[in-house]
């Protein structure tokens, strides 16, 4: 019986340092029927010609060269090239375990899902490593999906490259260029309304580098501030399903909390925290009527709508427990 085709999307921008452990690590799978497609970014390093050696040596991948135009940009043109029955994303300076997709699609296989997903490991130039996962196997319909990614916390990253999809679920949908971070929250809620069933098995797969030099690990600027923008098109998707929305809000939450955190402790964009202490204080009726809120979250936001500057205060010098 002949393998369904593979199609692995690799958005490229300037990214030499990794780049030949990231194709490596996809050539050198244990599922071979792939078809590699390297996503050049208008890369100003020496990522364009790697791409096109890698070309000669592997006749599975396919090169693309375009002007700049982002993550978002690079993964679409991908996905118009892409002629797989399923497709994954792989992000250029990250790198997969070797049997990643064929796990990944005896999931899919053997559970009669539209997609499979596995654990994310973080990993920094340092050697410190981040591992959320726990063996367990979860499976996700339509409407618990739906609830996570709105959420964006817990065991399923909202990440598109820990998963392996249907193309029959993505290929009508498109990543917003508009953004330039958080895109693929957006991306990935809008699959989620498309895949009947996701089967995640806690299994560490994806290795994440922690590079900030990459499209896809930014340093907090004014683009953070996509993500609110993001999830106010999510709201604007589901406003008349009032469960659904009370759970994208709490995710609207969280990542306002963490947005005030980097703010502080990187002294950058302050001018926009009343703005986002507005934000959450507009949700403040959910926060403590709904019980869907921890305790700490209930919390910081009784010292937020009382005392503000004892707020930053606090998150600068107690960050990281904030």
């Amino acid at each position: 019986m002949t393998e369904l085709l593979i199609s692995v999307i690799v958005p490229v921008y300037n990214v030499e340092k990794y780049l030949n452990n990231c194709v490596e690590s996809i050539i050198n799978q244990t599922y071979k029927n792939l078809e590699i497609i390297l996503v050049d970014d208008g890369s100003t390093d020496n990522c364009p010609q790697i791409c096109d050696e890698w070309a000669k040596k592997d006749d599975r991948i396919k090169v693309i060269h375009k002007k700049n135009g982002g993550a978002a940009s690079a993964r679409n043109d991908g996905l118009d090239f892409a002629t797989g029955d399923y497709i994954a994303f792989v992000d250029g300076d990250d790198y997969l375990s070797a049997d990643m997709y064929e796990k990944l699609m005896n999931l899919i296989v053997s559970y009669n899902a539209d997609a499979a997903a596995c654990a994310i490991v973080r990993e920094s130039a340092n050697g410190y490593r981040e591992v959320w996962a726990d063996g367990s196997l979860y499976e996700f319909d339509t409407r618990s999906l739906l609830k996570w990614v709105g959420e964006a916390e817990g065991i399923l990253p909202v990440s598109p490259c820990n998963k392996l999809f249907s193309a029959n679920t993505v290929k009508s949908i498109r990543f917003d260029e508009n953004f330039k971070y958080a895109e693929d929250v957006l991306f990935n809620f809008e699959v989620a309304m498309n895949v009947k069933k996701l089967v995640l098995k806690s299994e560490p797969l994806y290795h994440y580098i922690n590079n900030s030099d990459s499209v896809s690990h930014i340093s907090f600027d004014e683009n953070r501030f996509d993500e609110h923008r993001v999830m106010d098109k999510i709201f604007a998707i589901v406003k008349d399903d009032q469960d659904l929305l009370l759970h994208c809000v709490k995710g609207d939450v969280l990542k306002s909390f963490r947005t005030i955190k980097e703010m502080c402790q990187s002294r950058n964009c302050l001018n926009k925290f009343a703005d986002i202490r507005k934000r959450i204080l507009s949700h403040k009726k959910e926060i403590f009527l709904s019980g869907i809120y921890s305790k700490q979250t209930k919390i910081k936001t009784i010292i937020l709508l009382l005392f503000p500057s004892v707020y930053k205060l606090l998150v600068k010098s107690y960050g990281s427990k904030s």
